[in-house]
This record gives C-alpha cells, structure tokens and sequence, in this order.
C-alpha cells in the first residue's frame, strides 16, 4: 500500500508564523495589551488557539474575551496573507512526492485560514486529506488531529510520517503513534526536539534524505 507524508501547514509549507505574531500583536493592541516577540515565542507558536491568550492575560494580569481576541486576530492573519510565503523548497519536495505518497495537511490553526494559504499558492491539489484545528476537541500536542487523518487516509499508522516544525507538533504525531520528521525554523529553533524521530536544518536536507527513511 502507498505511505502517507503527513504536513504540518504553518512552519512547514507557509513561512507564516511572522504573519501570525504581527496580527497577534495587532489584535492584542485593539485590547490595550502590547507583547513582544519573546511573549510570541515562548507561548505562541502551535500551542492551540486559546493558550497564548490564556498566558498573555496570566503575564499583563488582565482579563481578556479569548474569543473575541482570537476573532480579531484572524481578521487581521487573512488581511495579511498577502504577505505570506512559501517555505523554501517546499514546491520541490511536493513535486517529488506527489505522485509516490498518499500526501495529507494536520493543521492546528482555523480552517478559512487554511484553505485561504492553500489557495493562494494553488496548493489544493496536492492533498487527499486536510484536517483543521476546527475539526478535532484538542489540538496539538494532543493526537487527535494526526488519528483523524490518519483514519480519513484509510493507512496504519507504520505507514503514516509527519514532518513538522514544532515541538508540540512532533509531540502531536509521536502521541498518535507515527515516526516525525523535525524542520525547525528561525520561530521555533530553540525548542526541544528530542522527540522527534530525524531533524534537518533546511528543506534541502529532508527532501534529500526523504527516500531513505520512508
């Protein structure tokens, strides 16, 4: 049976996380909250959609409507997608994938964000299953999200592989069961990937060793 590449979006095939600490950072101003980059960093990047609110109301000692900030801060991510690109090498390695793997997105972040991503670099048809954080109870570092595609592929789980930029995202794939591929980026370098069953420095290295491993 053809293997499944299990993508993570954000970090992975969009180098989007600066787009999402500027409309975070925006949204927190409309509610009198200014961060910075380190609040970003350290609570921000793939930990769920209501857990940086939480620990930015924990830090500022202010009570924030999580949903109506999030809300706003949507508003803004999708007002910015413009600026919005693609990883490096990531075309690459989907054109060398494609046709040999059963490929599938596990994204935490909301699905119109999403398909707005997938859209814009008309990416749509390189996917036969895409699973969004508005899809499961828990997101990452929870499986839930990786056991939905997994069972939407209609695959074992030995034959499933996750590539993924952040410790709760490897986190996410090892707890559902299946080995990952770690591809840092400048967002996320400094957390703690031991988890993860290979790491690569650059998109080149992984699309060089993709082969072998899987």
């Amino acid at each position: 049976m053809q293997k499944a590449i299990i993508f993570d979006l954000d970090g992975v095939i969009i180098d989007s996380e600066p787009i999402h600490f500027k409309a975070s950072r925006k949204a927190l101003e409309d509610f009198g909250i200014k961060i910075t980059l380190a609040d970003y960093l350290q609570f921000g990047v793939s930990m769920g959609k209501l857990f940086f609110y939480d620990k930015i109301s924990e830090k500022y000692k202010v009570r924030l409507d999580k949903e109506a900030v999030f809300r706003r801060k949507n508003e803004y991510f999708r007002k910015m997608i413009g600026e919005v690109r693609l990883r490096s090498g990531i075309s690459a390695l989907l054109g060398k994938t494609f046709h040999k793997f059963s490929l599938a997105i596990c994204s935490s972040g909301a699905r119109v964000n999403l398909n707005l991503s997938l859209k814009k670099f008309e990416l749509e048809k390189y996917f036969e299953v895409i699973v969004s954080g508005d899809e499961v109870e828990r997101v990452k570092p929870y499986p839930d999200i990786y056991l939905k595609a997994i069972s939407e592929l209609g695959r074992k789980r030995k034959e499933c592989i996750a590539i993924e930029d952040s410790r709760p995202g490897v986190i996410s794939a090892k707890k559902a069961g299946i080995a990952c591929l770690a591809i840092p980026n400048r967002f996320t370098a400094a957390q703690d990937f031991s988890s993860a069953d290979w790491v690569f420095k650059n998109m080149k290295m992984l699309s060089d060793n993709l082969l072998n491993i899987i």
